[in-house]
């Protein structure tokens, strides 16, 4: 519809957004096709005649936006541009004004204040809330096995040294046993011990109770390369060496029954196992001089020496330590 069928007309007086309803009902003018004419988007036109100013963008543009209105439908653009700022000018102050009766409303204190009484009862919820909370706790340590973590090395790793540190985490107040041996946790629930061992593998046990006899265990494997140094003497003597006779030669045999069990050997002063030895297994050992064996229970732990009959290594049913052998 071309802006130039239209005649211009005075306006009544009514709301900027009336008068331009009123003026497009009267020449059926959609809001759409103003939007098309004018260059103009719909929602603008909207809250133009809805009177929603804030979502309006800036006065520059609105004022734009009225004069292409009032040309398109033909009317005078300046009542509609004054009309426009009287509104504006209305509705800044009533928001002034509301603003200033909110900052002016007096403070509403609470009547709720503490008393002796209170203080009484809140110390009453927490001593019951306490309570529950170390019962709960209990409870929890009661039927959990405790917590163990190792931390290094990792099952499976592998070194060229004779020993390795092992570190961990279990619950600060839980006893720990590593290859049997007694192991102390710190107060933070760490523990840390250097390990000796043999060339090849090692197998090594971790176990941690807690005071209701609850236990986690974990074993572990560790490969050590470690070759011990040649003795340049010895090498100077190995033709004398080779010639010492089977005869004066230590031959030991060591298993255990009817359970897995930490066992560590040493030859002639020099370790050659430690980790847990099954019961359908058998290690045998060779010395010039003597053994030394410890075992994590002495009275499952059998030895044979040069062939001669088993015996039992100790009859305690704990840990035994630095058990000696020798050809007498």
């Amino acid at each position: 519809m071309a802006r130039n069928e239209f005649t211009k007309k005075s306006i009544g007086t009514l709301t900027l957004g009336e008068k331009l309803q009123k003026i497009r009902g009267e020449k059926r003018i959609s809001i759409a096709d103003v939007s098309k004419n004018t260059q103009i988007q719909a929602k603008y036109l909207e809250y133009l005649e809805n009177g929603n100013y804030d979502d309006l963008p800036a006065d520059v543009y609105v004022k734009g936006f009225l004069k292409s209105y009032a040309n398109y439908l033909g009317v005078e653009e300046r009542p509609l541009l004054k009309l426009y700022e009287r509104e504006k000018n209305i509705i800044k102050n009533l928001n002034h004004k509301e603003i200033k009766e909110d900052a002016m409303t007096p403070l509403k204190f609470s009547s709720w204040m503490i008393t002796p009484k209170l203080i009484f009862i809140c110390l009453i919820i927490l001593l019951i809330s306490a309570g529950f909370f170390y019962l709960y706790n209990e409870a929890n340590i009661f039927i959990s096995t405790p917590r163990l973590i190792i931390l290094e090395p990792k099952d499976g790793a592998e070194t060229d040294d004779a020993s390795i540190k092992l570190s961990g985490l279990t619950e600060k107040d839980a006893g720990l046993w590593i290859n049997g041996q007694a192991t102390i946790v710190g107060s933070d629930g760490k523990f840390e011990e250097n390990l000796n061992l043999h060339e090849g593998t090692n197998t090594v046990n971790v176990k941690a109770s807690n005071r209701f006899g609850k236990e986690t265990s974990k074993t572990i494997s560790i490969k050590s390369n470690y070759k011990v140094a040649e003795n340049p003497d010895e090498n100077q003597n190995s033709q004398d060496t080779n010639n010492i006779s089977e005869e004066n030669k230590i031959k030991m045999e060591i298993y255990v029954n009817p359970n897995p069990i930490w066992l560590s050997v040493e030859a002639d002063g020099n370790l050659v196992y430690s980790g847990i030895l099954s019961p359908n297994s058998t290690q045998t050992f060779e010395a010039k001089k003597d053994f030394k064996v410890s075992s994590g229970k002495g009275n499952n732990t059998f030895v044979k020496i040069n062939g001669k009959d088993k015996e039992v290594l100790n009859d305690s049913d704990g840990v035994v330590k630095d058990i000696i052998f020798n050809a007498e």
